[in-house]
């Protein structure tokens, strides 16, 4: 949202950013940034899990800010804000409401629970514009009659890598963390949560020392799961071989200190750190979740089914034992990054949605 945000043409829209701080401190400098770019920001406390009280107090404050302020477009993201916002839209009758879910909420979920939100997730498409989706959240909001085909847009996740800085020295980030330099590192990025399904990982951990004694994992991020996962790698008898060093702001740093890239997610939409992994050409053993063109099974990346660490284990021994293969991985995701995650389409793609909506709702457009 920051990224998209700071990069629209401000001589054609005038743009209000509203977020919460609950879910971390750390957007205080990209609220920072986007105030240093013209944008004005407003901050509404939102709860990320379901909460009724708190839930409602968000919505009134989001309906009294529309209600004042009236916008030719609201653009949601994520789930909480997608079902708040998109309500207080339709009830102020403002002109377009476009929704990027980051993953359907009911994409978590099993059994009842996830058609009573499949559900709900169509009533709310039937007031919604467009959908903004990655490949594979496509895939899935057609196969659960979330929205129809011609309300879904598909715009990929991007980054802007020239932002980037060059890549440091990996033995040095391995030498803090008291790694091997001659270890094969298998590194993973991500919040702490259940989403990312860490057992998994830890399992295939546990299943690749076994037979490879000179590797060591890494685990970067922070979250509500860690100190779960800590005692995880406690009664795993991990702890001399799972580096979890918590949050690392400067990446650069970190990419170049692993070898393979695992991501064992159970749900997501394009996570930015398998494009950051491709960027710095590693490769990438993902659980098969529809990613399209951007991870070719056994050409940029291995994918395998969710929840299942033997099926993990068995890919990064392959690895392990197969230097060429890491490179040419490696090396085949960044072309693909490159060719299919264009920073520039991702803004241009966006700014064009916006145009054409708002063409759309006011015939002095047209």
């Amino acid at each position: 949202m920051v990224y998209l945000m700071r990069h629209l043409d401000k001589s054609v829209f005038d743009i209000t950013v509203i977020l919460s701080d609950k879910r971390t401190r750390r957007i205080y400098p990209e609220i920072e940034k986007m105030k240093r770019d013209g944008i004005r920001v407003i901050i509404i406390p939102m709860r990320r899990s379901i909460n009724p009280y708190q839930d409602v107090l968000s919505f009134c404050k989001i309906n009294r800010h529309l209600k004042r302020n009236r916008y030719d477009i609201v653009h949601a993201h994520s789930s909480k804000a997608g079902m708040l916002f998109g309500l207080a839209a339709w009830l102020n009758g403002l002109p377009v409401f476009i929704y990027t879910p980051h993953c359907f909420y009911s994409q978590a979920l099993q059994g009842f629970r996830k058609m009573c939100f499949v559900l709900l997730e169509r009533m709310m498409c039937r007031l919604t514009d467009r959908i903004v989706v990655s490949n594979n959240e496509r895939e899935y909001a057609l196969d659960q009659k979330i929205a129809p085909r011609d309300k879904l847009v598909s715009i990929n996740n991007a980054i802007d890598f020239s932002t980037y800085k060059a890549a440091g020295a990996g033995n040095l980030y391995r030498a803090e963390l008291n790694i091997p330099e001659d270890a094969i590192v298998v590194g993973s990025v991500g919040r702490l949560t259940k989403q990312k399904d860490w057992t998994t990982f830890l399992y295939a951990a546990r299943e690749t020392i076994i037979k490879a004694k000179n590797v060591a994992f890494l685990i970067i991020g922070e979250g509500e799961e860690m100190p779960r996962i800590k005692r995880q790698i406690e009664r795993l008898n991990l702890s001399a071989v799972v580096h979890m060093p918590g949050y690392c702001q400067d990446m650069n740093r970190v990419y170049p200190a692993i070898d393979i890239f695992v991501n064992t997610s159970r749900w997501e939409g394009l996570p930015y750190v398998l494009a950051e992994a491709m960027w710095y050409q590693k490769p990438i053993i993902a659980t098969d979740l529809n990613y399209g063109q951007i991870i070719r099974d056994n050409e940029s990346g291995c994918l395998v089914a969710a929840g299942d660490p033997s099926a993990v284990s068995g890919k990064i021994l392959d690895l392990v034992y197969n230097e060429p293969l890491r490179k040419n991985m490696g090396q085949m995701g960044y072309c693909i990054v490159r060719e299919h995650l264009s920073f520039p389409k991702f803004i241009q793609r966006h700014q064009q949605l916006y145009l054409d909506r708002s063409d759309q709702q006011n015939p002095l457009l047209q």
